[in-house]
């Protein structure tokens, strides 16, 4: 079904007019006073209006210019459009959009050309407004719906529980399916999936603590919901005002129901931390509060052992959100949990969040699809774990799953780099990040930092072999990497094309060369490993001997 126009005039007042002999000062005055820039004109014959024209600010200014008459002697004739498009109940609104780009506002009439509405930019704004909310407050529904699911399916190690969860999906879905069809994965659900599978005995008996007994309450207001739904993406029928309140309530209730229930909790500041008596995630594990970024509080951020190597992900990404991935990468390994105010949020991308942040849990859902910017923590290793609106705060949780993904991959490619004999590794034990330092350079005249040979993950979806500078100042590392990037010809010669990355407004440098992968593609591991063995013995060679010349310079 397209949309309508029928379908903004519902609702709306009669509209304010003027009349063809009217003084133009009075037309004027009616603008001003309901801040309209134009008024339809028509002719009145018993209850019907006729349309004769359309009268702006614009034509009237203009009238006056070229006429040469004051606004006094002005007449709603002398300056009206006489000439204006009409357009009909029936008309699809994507047809009126040319012409509300123009002249800000259209005539809406029926065969007769008796005047039924006007539409303006600001109706249409309006309109798909309204539709964008409903369907944000249905997203949020969802996204609480799913978060609810996983933590039913996490297991005491904080892990998500993949054989249970693929287990009641294919419980709810073998009805839908041939025998010999595989289930569907979580995220290709549909909303009515979702519920089926929120009400499964298995997760319902863990989250029966949030609901009480309401069980088949729950149902028949999901389903309700679901309706809607349906009636905005399929665009079968406009929903009715007590629909739109329907949605808007029920989203309080569930947020109201998940935050009550929380507060009963241990740990209140964790999203479903605690499920049917059991923790998630273990008390012996430090957790971090965001504290200002500045002041006396900020130990408390950094608790726990600095990193060597400084994630600098967002120089020169155009995700204002890269910045706050960058800061979650960047926190120590030992801490799992950090729960952030949004003003501190915004202190670390430096601009504001937008308004729907505020508003809706959809936004904070961790969608590496739809959300570009969750999609940056996700990369990170985080997500988010517990979202307050009204107290303005979240919470972001290590990604367990990619922690264990990382120690594997990383302790397998030291393994194999161990049997080199060319290479002087530094045997370490990885700790879940995304880069292992394998070996480190003395630097003498360096004020800090560390000048290392690195393997990393980037949150573009690639690996590379890097030379990592960071001498303590960014005035001495940029030299560094000055004196370096004097080489390239040679260095490119023998190693092939390098990504030089000088990163003007961080202390770090980088030179590196990359491969297309993700650390999430694990058939593709042997291969990666085979490349990183053979590439950083080579690059290890070509660059150690030009960076200790470099400092032996410096130091002089």
């Amino acid at each position: 079904m397209p949309y309508l126009v029928e379908q903004l005039l519902q609702g709306k007042p009669e509209p304010l007019c003027a009349l063809p002999q009217e003084a133009v000062r009075e037309a004027l005055q009616k603008m001003l006073e309901n801040d309209y820039s134009q008024l339809p004109v028509v002719e009145e014959k018993g209850k019907n209006k006729y349309i004769k024209g359309i009268i702006r600010y614009k034509d009237i200014v203009q009238s006056m210019l070229h006429l040469e008459l004051s606004l006094a002697d002005l007449q709603v004739v002398d300056a009206m459009l006489t000439t204006p498009r009409l357009y009909y109940l029936d008309d699809d609104l994507f047809d009126l959009l040319d012409a509300l780009q123009e002249h800000n506002a259209v005539l809406i009439a029926d065969r007769e050309k008796v005047l039924l509405g006007i539409i303006t930019t600001w109706d249409v704004m309006a309109y798909f407004r309204t539709r964008s909310e409903d369907l944000m407050r249905i997203e949020d529904i969802e996204s609480t719906i799913k978060e609810l699911i996983r933590n039913a399916c996490t297991n005491a190690d904080g892990n998500l529980d993949e054989k249970v969860l693929k287990h009641c999906i294919a419980d709810i879905t073998r009805k839908q399916r041939d025998s010999n069809e595989k289930p569907p994965e979580f995220e290709e659900l549909t909303l009515s999936q979702y519920i089926h599978l929120l009400l499964h005995s298995h997760i319902w008996d863990k989250i029966r603590p949030v609901f009480g007994n309401n069980r088949e309450i729950l149902r028949k207001n999901l389903d309700d919901i679901r309706e809607i739904r349906n009636l905005l993406t399929h665009f079968r029928d406009e929903p009715t005002a007590q629909q739109r309140q329907k949605i808007q309530i029920f989203n309080d209730w569930l947020n109201r129901r998940v935050q009550t229930w929380q507060s009963d909790q241990r740990h209140p500041e964790n999203l479903l931390q605690y499920l049917d008596g059991r923790q998630i995630f273990s008390t012996d594990r430090p957790e971090t509060s965001a504290a200002p970024l500045s002041g006396e509080n900020q130990a408390t951020v950094e608790a726990g052992c600095p990193p060597e190597i400084e994630v600098a992900e967002a120089e020169g990404n155009r995700n204002r959100y890269a910045a706050l991935a960058d800061w979650l990468q960047n926190r120590p390994d030992d801490v799992e949990q950090v729960n952030m105010t949004f003003n501190q949020i915004e202190e670390i991308i430096q601009s504001a969040l937008p308004a729907s942040a505020y508003r809706h849990r959809a936004w904070w859902a961790n969608d590496s699809v739809a959300h570009s910017h969750s999609r940056q923590w996700l990369e990170a290793g985080w997500r988010t774990s517990f979202i307050n609106l009204d107290e303005q705060r979240v919470e972001f949780t290590r990604i367990r799953e990619r922690k264990e993904l990382y120690i594997r991959f990383f302790n397998r490619l030291m393994d194999a780099l161990e049997k080199k004999s060319d290479f002087p590794l530094e045997k370490t034990r990885p700790q879940g990040q995304s880069w292992l330092v394998v070996k480190r350079l003395p630097c003498s005249i360096c004020k800090g930092g560390t000048i290392a040979f690195v393997f990393s993950f980037s949150r573009d979806r690639r690996f590379r072999t890097e030379l990592y500078i960071d001498a303590g100042d960014q005035a001495l590392s940029k030299n560094i990497f000055d004196r370096l990037y004097a080489h390239q010809q040679t260095l490119e010669d023998e190693l092939g094309k390098l990504c030089w990355e000088r990163l003007d407004h961080r202390r770090a440098s980088r030179i590196a060369i990359y491969q297309t992968v993700h650390i999430q593609e694990t058939d593709n591991h042997d291969q990666l490993i085979e490349w990183a063995v053979n590439t950083m013995p080579r690059f290890y060679r070509a660059f150690a001997p030009l960076v200790e010349a470099a400092l032996r310079e410096l130091s002089k």
